[in-house]
Parts: C-alpha cells; sequence; structure tokens
C-alpha cells in the first residue's frame, strides 16, 4: 500500500507540473494579443470620451481616427491626451484612477479646449457590484456629464442622476469628476499656459 500513496503523490506533482506549464506557455504566447486588445480598448475609450464621429464597432476605423486625431503627451507631472480636427484642438482628456465602493475607477475625462466644461467620461476598469454600481458603465449614465460646466462642482440634480440601488458608486463618480476638475484640470492648464 505505501508504494501507492507514493505513486498518488509523484502522479499529482507531475500532472499540476504540467497543467501549470501549459497555462504558463498560454499566457507568454497570449501577451501580444492581449496588448493588442488592450490598447484598441484604450482607443475605444478614448475616441468615445472626445466623441469623435467614428464607428465605435469598426476597430479599423477608430485606431485610424486615433492616430489621426488624438495624440499622447507626456510632461514629468502629467500624461493627456489632446484631440485635434486639423489645426484646431477640439479636447484634451486627463486620465483618473479613483476609489469607488469596492475598488479603483479607473478612466478618461475628456473636456472642452477653455477646460471648463466635459466633453466625455469613460471607464477604463471598475469593480462595482454588477447590476448596481456597475451600471456606472452604460451609456446613458457617462452621457448625463457630457456637456457638465466643471466651474461649479458637478452635483445630481444638474442633468445628473444617480443610478437607483447604487447610490455609494454614484457619488464615488461624482467625487473623482470633481477632483479630476480640481486637481488634474489645474495641472493641465499650467502646463498649457506654461
Amino acid at each position: 500500500m505505501k508504494r501507492g500513496y507514493l505513486f498518488t503523490f509523484v502522479f499529482m506533482i507531475i500532472v499540476a507540473f504540467v497543467f501549470a506549464a501549459a497555462l504558463a506557455v498560454t499566457n507568454h504566447l497570449a501577451q501580444p494579443a492581449i496588448a493588442a486588445n488592450e490598447q484598441v480598448a484604450l482607443e475605444k475609450a478614448l475616441v468615445y470620451a472626445f466623441d469623435v464621429p467614428v464607428d465605435q464597432s469598426d476597430d479599423a476605423a477608430v485606431r485610424a481616427a486615433f492616430s489621426e486625431q488624438i495624440e499622447r503627451i507626456e510632461t514629468p507631472d502629467l500624461t493627456y491626451y489632446t484631440y485635434a480636427d486639423g489645426d484646431s484642438t477640439r479636447g484634451y482628456a486627463v486620465p483618473f484612477t479613483g476609489a469607488g465602493l469596492w475598488g479603483a475607477i479607473r478612466g478618461f475625462l475628456s473636456v472642452t479646449p477653455a477646460l471648463d466644461t466635459v466633453q466625455g467620461l469613460v471607464f477604463l476598469e471598475q469593480n462595482e457590484t454588477p447590476g448596481l454600481g456597475g451600471r456606472i458603465d452604460e451609456q446613458w449614465f457617462r452621457d448625463q456629464f457630457r456637456g457638465q460646466s466643471l466651474l461649479q462642482p458637478v452635483t445630481y440634480g444638474d442633468g445628473i442622476d444617480a443610478i437607483t440601488g447604487a447610490t455609494s458608486s454614484s457619488t464615488a463618480v461624482l467625487r473623482i469628476v470633481n477632483e479630476v476638475a480640481a486637481e488634474e484640470l489645474e495641472e493641465l492648464e499650467a502646463i498649457l499656459n506654461g
């Protein structure tokens, strides 16, 4: 019987090693595709945030619009994106990370060239409760922020409705938008003016 226990133990170790190696190889081989998909998601997010007139379901059209009209600019203090149509700057977008109810909410807030009005809000990552707080990623919720003035803090009732049953997540988004307006956009204004 002792041989049976040893055989079982060695067999489990070998099977575990084979499956772990297969997963590691698959992960390594999938890295280029994962990176490409993450880049497409980033480009789609910014094209949506800037409200670029392009078919969002056509990856090639999104990539073309992104490469022709959107530029990433890195400074020591801030990384931001500009949207230009010809020689005219149509807007700026800043990345943000803020606290939601269950985890970080990451995305972009795009604003007009005057830095005073929201052009778009998009989330790249959020861990809110599916069906409740996770609804912050629905288009109707994000579209409420388009055209909102940033001269005063954005609040409920100014064309912004909270999600029923997800007050904490809705409030987190308002807090993030107001923090981005108060901090990152002030930093962006200093960079642009100086």
